[in-house]
């Protein structure tokens, strides 16, 4: 901004100081003043002293709305350039910082950030929201606090100390970084992770169906507040990318811990304060809710005690069927839901009801029974063996509307998973069951102490489909 719009703004406050003051001085004039000749003289002076007020006034709000655009319009331009002649050398940063400022502003971007210009402008559209400071104001501290090239980081502090006011961009950094720690604290991120059938991409010979899934991945926040308002989730996997591409189940299994690995480090990046592990919500069809996906390996096959990723985060099977248009039992199962909200003070053990599948039309009477009544607690289905016929199990339950369940994927020595699954249901109240579950699972890391064929924490699968906790409805 030229130098010459602010001693325009001044010349224009000096008089209107001035106007003000001769405005008082005339009003005590006339407090005083008995002659009915001086007193008409003084109020009329009064009154043209105060009509030069108002326009002074309106020509400064003018003046200060002109320099305020020509302000902002020489900070985008100064900071486009700048940021360009840094382009070859530091854009990964520069992008870096970008990223960082979009994961706390959430915006819609609707250019293709390829450059400084299109970055900027970017940050230019993000409304103010409820913070005293600009997107841009956050995205240049960030900057600054990240990279390593003095040149640009000396340029960054001039640009800021020209173009803003109130605290250095220094201290922005540290105080959003203070702000970001202390809300983190009470978060519970998780992770969504879904697998899609593409019906266009299957193919079917015969008998025979090839069925080929998609992948699709979010990561929330803090699940109150997204099962609340919606807010707080991005997209892990881009439409369109070879992770996004159909593929085999089995390919798809194949790299999945190349994919858990960088969706946990993405938690990770976003999230560094929060004490909490993400839950983790493992979208299925029907046909493929057999998979251990709690299971999984985080490290190589090669590891003498690989980590899995049941191991740290509560990890929950969720069935796609609910989620679809023609589910019809969706009403039974919010109500069942709700349910279970409200008496998830009870020890998990007291609303859960003992089952197996080995006589679907048997099981599907046992819920029916124990589900339906109004004065019913029990919200969930425990089947003390492994199950025979995943499948049929599955739309059992699907067609109860009961929204969990859990069960052995294998019967250990001496049937010892009875006794334990009916030890973990007994230990703790309903609310608290994933992470009882989870504790469990973290047990089967020592294996010499808790043998795979003697220790359920290995063969642990726990259905916990939430209503309120899906993928964005944009998915």
């Amino acid at each position: 901004m030229d130098s010459q719009d602010d001693i325009i703004l001044e010349d224009l406050l000096i008089r209107l100081e001035d106007k003000k003051q001769v405005y008082e001085a005339t009003r005590q004039q006339l407090r005083v003043a008995t002659d009915p000749g001086t007193v008409f003289k003084l109020e009329k002076s009064l009154e043209t002293l105060g009509e030069a007020i108002d326009q002074l006034e309106n020509k400064i709000k003018e003046r200060k709305a002109y320099n305020f655009k020509a302000r902002a319009q020489a900070a985008h331009a100064e900071l486009t350039r700048l940021l360009d002649v840094y382009t070859a050398t530091q854009f990964d940063r520069i992008l870096e910082a970008f990223r960082y400022t979009l994961t706390r502003w959430r915006p819609d971007v609707r250019r293709e950030v390829t450059d400084a210009e299109s970055l900027v402008h970017e940050l230019a559209q993000i409304p103010l929201g409820g913070v005293d400071y600009s997107a841009r104001s956050e995205f240049v501290a960030h900057l600054i606090h990240i990279t390593s090239d003095v040149g640009l980081k000396d340029a960054l502090i001039m640009w800021g100390e020209r173009y803003r006011s109130g605290i250095s961009l220094e201290d922005l950094h540290n105080r959003i970084e203070k702000e970001q720690k202390e809300n983190q604290l009470n978060t519970q991120p998780a992770i969504l992770l879904s697998f899609d059938i593409d019906e266009e991409a299957s193919t079917q010979s015969g008998e025979d169906v090839h069925l080929l899934y998609r992948i699709r991945a979010w990561l929330i926040e803090d699940v109150e507040t997204y099962k609340s308002c919606g807010e707080g989730c991005d997209s892990l996997v881009k439409i369109g990318s070879s992770e996004n591409a159909p593929q085999a189940i089995e390919d798809l299994l194949a790299n999945v811990t190349t994919l858990l690995n960088r969706f946990l480090e993405e938690n990770t990046r976003r999230y560094p304060s929060c004490e909490c592990f993400p839950e983790v919500h493992v979208f299925l069809p029907r046909e493929l809710m057999h998979l251990a996906v709690d299971r999984w390996l985080l490290d190589d096959v090669g590891e003498a005690q690989p980590e899995c990723l049941g191991h740290e985060q509560p990890v929950m099977l969720r069935c796609h069927d609910r989620y679809r248009a023609s589910y019809r039992k969706r009403p039974k199962w919010v109500k069942y839901w709700r349910r279970s909200q409200a008496i998830g003070h009870q020890k998990a053990n007291k609303v859960f009801v003992t089952g197996h599948d080995a006589d679907l039309y048997t099981l599907f009477e046992l819920l029916e029974d124990n589900v339906v009544p109004s004065d019913s607690d029990i919200v969930g289905l425990q089947l003390r063996h492994s199950p025979v016929n995943f499948e049929g199990m599955c739309q059992k339950v699907l067609d109860s509307g009961v929204p969990l369940a859990i069960w052995p994927r294998m019967n250990l020595a001496e049937e010892a998973h009875c006794e334990q699954l009916s030890d973990l249901l007994a230990k703790d109240c309903l609310s608290a069951l994933p992470m009882t579950v989870q504790c469990e699972r973290s047990k089967s890391r020592l294996i010499r102490r808790n043998p795979v064929d003697r220790h359920i924490g290995h063969h642990l699968s726990l259905w916990w489909d939430d209503p309120d906790l899906v993928p964005p409805k944009s998915a």
